[in-house]
């Protein structure tokens, strides 16, 4: 029997991007083979994610050598899976919220957006009140990039108090952007 978190990856490989941006109430994470080690160490926490991608070929190919599945790479960076999902929201008119990087690069992102607040929380009350924000402003589609295990408890966090839009995490993605514009 596959371990969970591997099972949910091969899972997750098989959804189609329409599935993927149509299905609410969902939250997607990405797993490289660093932040793989931190979820076997977090498993409560990411087996409450609906879908979890396999991050860099090197995942992909350890996944392939010690198991024999195989999965497909799917990052949110412009390579994989962020150019389909911003043409779909220019192309569908939906809207997205980001909380990501520092304010400046989450400016400068060039992104048409609902709202944006960067990443860095002083407390958790502060935490609390931008996650209650979010849910109340509903907005279709919510971006997080707050480095690893602390996005994820922050996206859990928002679904928990009842977003009824679609998240994923990306990681440092708002920051390279804002840096090569």
């Amino acid at each position: 029997m596959l371990p969970l978190l591997l099972n949910k990856i091969i899972q997750t490989d098989k959804l189609l991007f329409l599935h993927l941006v149509t299905q609410k109430n969902r939250i997607y994470t990405f797993l490289n083979p660093v932040s793989y080690l931190i979820a076997l160490e977090n498993k409560s926490l990411f087996e409450q994610f609906d879908g979890i991608f396999a991050d860099g070929s090197l995942l992909v190919s350890a996944i392939r050598l010690v198991y024999g599945k195989r999965v497909t790479r799917r990052s949110f960076d412009m390579t994989s899976l962020a150019p389909e999902l911003l043409n779909y929201l220019m192309e569908s008119r939906k809207t997205l919220y980001i909380v990501a990087s520092g304010q400046e690069q989450v400016e400068c992102s060039g992104l048409r957006i609902a709202g944006f607040r960067n990443g860095y929380f002083s407390s958790d009350a502060e935490m609390n009140k931008e996650a209650s924000h979010i849910v109340e402003l509903n907005p279709d589609f919510l971006i997080v990039g707050m480095g690893a295990l602390m996005q994820e408890k922050f996206l859990l966090k928002v679904k928990k108090m009842g977003y009824q839009g679609i998240g994923f995490t990306c990681g440092g993605f708002v920051h390279q952007t804002a840096m090569n514009r």
